[in-house]
């Protein structure tokens, strides 16, 4: 049965269609089965997370425990956030989640091993592309709040490398001139052809003068 579609008659049996008063009852109260119908999808709360408003976002989050939670977050970075909270808690403590959670509300992240580039023992070092965020002074300071909530207690972290892509419009123009010489030769006829219809009366004389030009010399 679609819900979106509820027709009440149409659930009916063959015999109970040919009642007065169901046929009565199901017209009056179908619209009222389509409006409840419509309301049964605000029970479905995780599943509607990107048509929700920043309140029940910012609720959400804390039903669902998310770790790291700005509130001054914009709602698309909020709502990534709430939608991976269950499965960074399954990975929490390891690169791929302090990796994973940075790039959602950061940029591009990516996080390397002392041993990968030949640091000091239970150090590591982040790549971060701060593009969108922007390299502010609060959000180095959440990016760092970020990295400690996810990363394992052994683990220090040595830099945080910034890459940051300026973006601008550019425009191009460009003009192209062009010269063409043409050369135009004395018309020279290959073929005439003439075609004409002539009615004739019995009592009626038509002359005709056909002239092609150009007239011939000589």
């Amino acid at each position: 049965m679609d819900l979106n579609n509820t027709d009440l008659f149409a659930l009916q049996t063959t015999y109970m269609k040919k009642d007065i008063t169901t046929q009565a009852l199901c017209k009056v109260l179908n619209p009222y089965f389509v409006e409840l119908s419509q309301d049964v999808k605000l029970a479905l709360i995780y599943s509607r997370i990107d048509e929700l408003d920043v309140q029940a976002v910012d609720e959400l989050a804390w039903q669902m425990h998310v770790d790291f939670y700005d509130y001054t977050l914009s709602i698309e970075s909020k709502r990534r956030l709430v939608k991976s909270s269950l499965e960074w808690h399954k990975i929490k403590g390891t690169p791929e989640a302090v990796e994973k959670a940075s790039s959602s509300v950061f940029g591009n992240s990516k996080l390397e091993e002392w041993f990968e580039y030949g640091g000091e023992p239970f150090f590591f070092r982040m790549d971060v592309d701060i593009t969108e965020q922007g390299a502010s002074p609060e959000n180095l300071k959440k990016l760092d709040m970020l990295i400690n909530e996810y990363k394992n207690k052994r683990s220090w972290l040595e830099i945080i490398r910034i890459f940051l892509t300026a973006k601008g419009t550019m425009y191009f123009a460009s003009t192209i001139s062009s010269g063409e010489e043409i050369t135009v030769y004395p018309w020279t006829i290959t073929e005439v052809s003439n075609s004409i219809n002539i009615t004739l009366a019995i009592i009626n004389t038509s002359i005709e003068t056909i002239t092609v030009y150009p007239k011939e010399e000589g």
